[in-house]
């Protein structure tokens, strides 16, 4: 017996296998079944080649599936429950499946099915809460209510203080010559031009956000008091996630984890701090986004 957990969610897809006592005992990737990516026989279609490879490279039957769990974007789950649900059933699995989204298995993934808090920060800064059986969903409001502490605001405040430095207004900074590189141009001054171009997108800041981590390795001042500030902004919106998740007494599970934590461990540390000082009981574990993981242990 097994339980088969799937990460529904991206450009590609993963499913894991667990078995009774929780160790895995198969995995495969492979072609997308992202509903928001493509229509739902797409779908269907490619869940179909992904389960029987699975099956051959791990000599199992979906008669030997005791659970199973697709995590898919929470945005598409009310519209597309019943048919993945059906789905899986014509494909010839017999027993329980469950539709949860990518948050809770992300969480499930590194604390099971307890209640927690869930702070991701990429292009946008994302929180998720799961508690009493609940999902309480904030951030992503969008660059022009602007998160400060993800990687769009990181690289935004590099370009502020590039630009001031540039105008003559701000001390010199490494950065500038490493994001004159990164935006594919020789000289510093050239910056103003790109960022004033057409061609200038909110992607180009977002890769910005890695100049940054760069340069205060190597000791700039001014992307270390950038890394400072967005660790202090992404622990006040992580604050207020945890007052909600917990009551009186209650000690919090917290998994921080997106590319701008994952790859800046500077920010990360302090973020970790930050909140320690806030909430000394509560539980910091860094995630990987495994969903997949989370998933086939929520498939029980």
């Amino acid at each position: 017996m097994y339980y088969l957990g799937i990460d529904g969610c991206g450009k590609y897809t993963k499913l894991l296998m667990l078995d009774e006592n929780n160790k895995i005992i198969g995995r495969h990737s492979g072609v997308p079944t992202d509903l928001r990516l493509q229509p739902a026989a797409s779908v269907a279609h490619n869940i179909t080649l992904l389960v029987k490879e699975l099956h051959r490279l791990t000599n199992t039957t979906v008669k030997g599936c005791a659970g199973l769990c697709f995590a898919a974007p929470s945005s598409e789950i009310d519209e597309h429950e019943a048919s993945l649900v059906k789905m899986f059933k014509n494909i010839g699995f017999v027993c329980a499946v469950k539709v949860i989204g990518m948050e809770r298995a992300s969480l499930a993934a590194k604390i099971g099915d307890v209640p927690g808090v869930l702070l991701l920060s990429g292009d946008d800064v994302y929180g998720y809460i799961w508690r009493g059986g609940k999902e309480t969903f904030t951030g992503g409001y969008g660059k022009l209510i602007e998160m400060g502490g993800s990687a769009y605001s990181i690289g935004a405040n590099a370009l502020r203080r590039i630009v001031m430095f540039l105008d003559g207004r701000g001390s010199d900074t490494s950065m500038a010559v490493m994001a004159a590189r990164e935006l594919g141009v020789r000289e510093p001054a050239e910056i103003l031009n790109v960022i004033n171009g057409d061609d200038f997108k909110a992607n180009n800041v977002c890769n910005l956000a890695g100049v940054v981590e760069k340069a205060a390795r190597d000791g700039d001042g001014a992307a270390l008091e950038i890394e400072t500030q967005a660790a202090r902004d992404l622990a006040a919106f992580g604050a207020g996630m945890i007052i909600k998740a917990r009551t009186d007494g209650e000690g919090t599970h917290m998994v921080i984890g997106g590319p701008v934590l994952l790859l800046n461990e500077s920010i990360a540390t302090q973020l970790n701090a930050n909140l320690r000082t806030l909430f000394p009981d509560i539980h910091i574990l860094l995630g990987d986004e495994k969903a997949e993981l989370g998933a086939a242990m929520l498939a029980r």
